[in-house]
Order: structure tokens, then C-alpha cells, then sequence
């Protein structure tokens, strides 16, 4: 589901309240972020708790607030959520900020406003790159090719498409939608 993603990508692209760069990540028992500095948050005064500045999770002690110590496993696990940052695939020496879509390259603003100018490349379809990071790719089906990757099956873990559902010939519960076993 592309707004749960798109909710785990915003909790591991900067801090809960300050928006920057997460320095010296704690992580709530509702799964949101911040920097250290930036929690403790707002106080419940009626209980006299912490609270999530987000999502008013309470009560929130300071036992429960585990800092990440490991900057190198925290790093990973937002590379691993957000991606790695692409570099300019025209100058290599630059964050890119557009992909595009034909030709399949990243450049930074000044390569895609060179390369991109010319009568032959206007047509091109492109996107921003947010934080220089690429789209992930749809996982497709081996069996289907080109078929998006959406079940997943409970006997084996087999993951399936949908064509893999309909001709395969399983029941309605031999099977859950990928979104619904993440949740699990």
C-alpha cells in the first residue's frame, strides 16, 4: 500500500519535530522518531506523562524512549527504507535531482538542463528525485512476467501475482494480499 510506504518513508527522512537530519535517533513504542534533543516531547498535564509530539501515544517514560545506538545499523535500515542517494550519471560528482524516465539516468540539475535541452530529449518523461533517491522498482512475477508481485502464499511463502491467483486455481484462503501479511 503506497501510503503505509510512504508513511515509513517520512518517519525514517528526518525527525518528528525538528524535520532535519535524525541525529542520535529515539524510537517511541508507536515506531516514531526523533532526535534526542528533540525529545522529551509535549508533557499530558493531566497525567503528567510524556507524550508522541506525533500521534499522542501516552504515556511515554523515558524506559521506553530506546535511543539507537548504533548509528551504522540505523543508517542501513534508512538506506535499506529510503534508498541510496543516486549520484549524477552524467558528472558523477553531484546528488541527482531528476531521473529520467527514457533513458532511464539520473542527473543533477545542471546535466538534465544540458543534456535535456535538445530538441531530440525535450519529450522525455522525468521525475523529481527527492533527496537524490531513485523509485524502487515493482518486484514482478517470474511465472507472469511484467505482473506485479501483490499475494502471498500461506503453504510455501511463495509470493504471486494476481494472474498467478486467478489461473493457479487457489482458494480464497490459500492466499493473503502482500499489504495484509505485512501488517500481520
Amino acid at each position: 500500500d503506497e501510503s503505509k510506504r510512504a508513511s515509513i518513508e517520512q518517519k525514517f527522512a528526518g525527525c518528528g519535530c525538528c524535520n532535519m537530519e535524525l541525529t542520535q535517533p529515539i524510537i517511541l513504542p508507536c515506531m516514531h522518531i526523533f532526535c534526542k534533543s528533540c525529545f522529551p516531547g509535549p508533557r499530558n498535564l493531566e497525567l503528567n506523562v510524556l507524550s508522541c509530539p506525533i500521534c499522542s501515544f501516552s504515556p511515554v517514560s523515558s524506559e521506553f524512549a530506546k535511543p539507537i545506538d548504533d548509528p551504522e545499523f540505523f543508517d542501513g535500515l534508512r538506506e535499506s527504507v529510503l534508498g541510496r542517494p543516486s549520484s549524477c550519471e552524467q558528472c558523477n560528482s553531484s546528488i541527482a535531482e531528476f531521473l529520467c524516465e527514457k533513458c532511464n539516468l539520473a542527473y543533477c540539475s545542471p546535466c538534465f538542463d544540458t543534456t535535456h535541452s535538445s530538441r531530440l530529449y525535450r519529450t522525455h518523461p522525468f521525475i523529481s528525485l527527492p533527496s537524490g533517491r531513485r523509485p524502487r522498482p515493482q518486484q514482478c512475477c517470474e511465472v507472469h512476467p511484467g505482473e506485479q508481485i501483490c499475494f502471498i502464499r500461506h503453504s510455501d511463502q511463495r509470493l504471486l501475482c494476481r494472474d498467478c491467483v486467478l489461473l493457479g486455481g487457489l482458494r480464497a484462503d490459500d492466499y493473503i494480499p502482500l499489504r495484509d501479511a505485512a501488517a500481520a
